[in-house]
Protein backbone atom coordinates (compact mmCIF):
# COMPACT_ATOMS: atom_id res chain seq x y z
CA UNK A 1 0.00 0.00 0.00
CA UNK A 2 1.18 3.19 -1.03
CA UNK A 3 0.93 6.67 0.96
CA UNK A 4 1.32 9.79 -0.80
CA UNK A 5 2.55 13.42 0.91
CA UNK A 6 3.56 16.59 -0.75
CA UNK A 7 6.45 18.22 0.57
CA UNK A 8 4.88 21.82 0.52
CA UNK A 9 1.76 21.32 2.36
CA UNK A 10 0.19 19.48 5.00
CA UNK A 11 -2.46 16.66 4.30
CA UNK A 12 -5.38 15.96 6.80
CA UNK A 13 -5.96 12.29 7.77
CA UNK A 14 -9.06 12.75 5.76
CA UNK A 15 -7.57 13.43 2.63
CA UNK A 16 -4.58 11.19 3.47
CA UNK A 17 -6.56 8.07 3.79
CA UNK A 18 -8.26 9.32 0.24
CA UNK A 19 -4.88 9.55 -1.49
CA UNK A 20 -4.29 5.74 0.46
CA UNK A 21 -4.32 3.78 -2.62
CA UNK A 22 -3.65 -0.12 -3.93
CA UNK A 23 -3.14 -0.51 -7.96
CA UNK A 24 -6.15 -1.84 -8.19
CA UNK A 25 -7.60 1.52 -8.07
CA UNK A 26 -6.32 2.56 -11.51
CA UNK A 27 -8.30 -0.55 -13.00
CA UNK A 28 -11.45 0.62 -14.19
CA UNK A 29 -12.38 -2.04 -17.34
CA UNK A 30 -14.28 -4.07 -14.96
CA UNK A 31 -16.53 -1.36 -13.77
CA UNK A 32 -16.84 -0.08 -17.21
CA UNK A 33 -17.59 -3.60 -18.31
CA UNK A 34 -20.17 -3.83 -15.91
CA UNK A 35 -21.84 -0.81 -16.62
CA UNK A 36 -22.03 -2.07 -20.65
CA UNK A 37 -23.31 -5.20 -19.54
CA UNK A 38 -26.05 -3.33 -17.41
CA UNK A 39 -26.80 -1.40 -20.35
CA UNK A 40 -26.76 -3.86 -22.74
CA UNK A 41 -29.00 -5.99 -21.12
CA UNK A 42 -31.50 -2.96 -20.13
CA UNK A 43 -31.45 -3.80 -16.36
CA UNK A 44 -32.67 -0.51 -13.95
CA UNK A 45 -31.15 2.77 -15.37
CA UNK A 46 -31.30 4.03 -11.87
CA UNK A 47 -28.58 0.66 -10.88
CA UNK A 48 -26.64 2.20 -14.50
CA UNK A 49 -26.55 5.62 -13.02
CA UNK A 50 -25.08 4.26 -9.78
CA UNK A 51 -22.68 2.55 -11.47
CA UNK A 52 -21.68 5.54 -13.28
CA UNK A 53 -21.61 7.51 -10.35
CA UNK A 54 -19.05 5.04 -8.91
CA UNK A 55 -16.60 5.07 -11.79
CA UNK A 56 -16.72 8.92 -12.03
CA UNK A 57 -16.21 8.90 -8.35
CA UNK A 58 -12.82 6.41 -8.70
CA UNK A 59 -11.56 8.41 -11.45
CA UNK A 60 -11.75 11.68 -9.19
CA UNK A 61 -9.77 9.57 -6.79
CA UNK A 62 -7.38 8.96 -8.76
CA UNK A 63 -6.81 12.26 -10.46
CA UNK A 64 -6.64 13.45 -6.81
CA UNK A 65 -3.87 10.89 -6.12
CA UNK A 66 -1.97 12.39 -9.36
CA UNK A 67 -2.48 15.70 -8.55
CA UNK A 68 -0.32 15.29 -5.06
CA UNK A 69 2.49 12.85 -6.40
CA UNK A 70 5.47 14.70 -5.85
CA UNK A 71 7.47 15.21 -8.78
CA UNK A 72 4.82 13.56 -11.21
CA UNK A 73 4.96 17.20 -12.97
CA UNK A 74 8.53 16.74 -13.33
CA UNK A 75 10.32 15.32 -16.68
CA UNK A 76 12.10 12.04 -16.05
CA UNK A 77 15.37 13.86 -16.34
CA UNK A 78 14.72 16.90 -14.10
CA UNK A 79 13.35 13.70 -11.53
CA UNK A 80 16.77 11.81 -12.12
CA UNK A 81 19.27 15.29 -11.72
CA UNK A 82 17.08 16.21 -8.47
CA UNK A 83 17.69 12.30 -7.33
CA UNK A 84 21.26 12.80 -8.09
CA UNK A 85 21.52 16.24 -6.01
CA UNK A 86 19.92 14.58 -3.08
CA UNK A 87 22.10 11.54 -2.85
CA UNK A 88 25.08 13.37 -2.87
CA UNK A 89 23.49 15.37 0.31
CA UNK A 90 22.96 12.41 1.70
CA UNK A 91 26.56 11.04 0.83
CA UNK A 92 28.13 14.34 2.66
CA UNK A 93 25.37 13.43 5.38
CA UNK A 94 27.11 10.34 6.22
Amino acid sequence: MATLTTQTSTISDAQETELTFQPSDFSFLSQLLHILQKVETGDDPQEIATLAANLKASFKKCQTILDHLPGADLSPDEQARILEEELKVLEKKK
